[in-house]
């Protein structure tokens, strides 16, 4: 898990307390973080165009680079010694519905299109008010190319900037990845008598290894380690069919 994801937890756990405390310690824009009021307020009756842009510009950026989220409410101002800084909350009129309109917005903003962007509504105390956060992870389908306007993007610092000639002939010439996540299943476990004087602990682990992305993994292995208590306890074990 990576800081946009660690970031991204912190809010849905913690909600509007989790931004007062970015507010409050004038939390900057960096490399995985961009603050963004909305241009309407969320008070149309579609997503502002100019939200629409910085939607595609953000998930190009960040997909493009190492992830990163959007805090959509919030008021950004430049200071001196700081640079861009989280100054006030702006909130939006019905966040969840301003949720909704970036997740209809998410397949038209590049292409091809980020498949694991996620949005977060977080509501307020005041009913009816609240931010919206945006997850976009790094992507696996990179380069994306904003629809409108038409650029590629990286994230470089606390900005979205135009990705270098260099670097864009990289993206599309790197060897498509496979991302592999595991799983695993542990049922109850057992008390048997091997022998008169003479007892067993048996149970069994289930590991599952899979593979998302346009890259096939080959290869794979687990590394397994066991730690039986002192003697005179033995350890055996017996793999399974596959």
């Amino acid at each position: 898990m990576g800081r946009a994801e660690d970031l991204f937890g912190r809010l849905e756990k913690d909600g509007e307390r989790a931004i007062d405390d970015l507010v409050s310690e004038q939390q900057f824009e960096e490399l995985f973080l961009d603050f963004k009021r909305s241009a309407d307020g969320g008070r149309g009756t579609k997503l502002h165009q100019n939200d629409r842009l910085n939607l595609a510009k953000a998930i190009s950026g960040f997909g493009n680079s190492e992830g990163g989220v959007v805090i959509w409410g919030v008021e950004c101002s430049k200071t001196a010694d700081q640079g861009d800084v989280a100054s006030a909350k702006v909130p939006i009129e019905n966040p969840k519905r301003y949720a909704s309109w970036l997740e209809g917005a998410i397949s038209a903003c590049t292409i091809p299109p980020h498949p694991s962007v996620r949005n977060l509504a977080v509501e307020t105390a005041t009913s009816g008010f609240g931010f919206v956060a945006t997850l976009i992870p790094k992507s696996y389908l990179a380069p994306h190319q904003c629809v409108k306007p038409v650029q590629y993007y990286i994230r470089a610092g606390s900005d979205f900037v135009p990705t270098p000639h260099a670097v864009l002939a990289g993206l599309f010439g790197r060897r498509p990845q496979a991302f592999v996540f595991h799983m695993w299943s542990i049922p109850e476990a057992k008390l048997a008598r091997k022998a008169a004087t003479v007892l067993a602990v048996e149970f069994e682990v289930g590991l599952l290894l899979g593979s998302h992305g346009p890259g096939l993994a080959r290869d794979l292995y687990v590394n397994a380690k066991i730690f039986p208590p002192d003697k005179p306890s033995m350890a055996w074990v017996k793999v399974g069919p596959y």
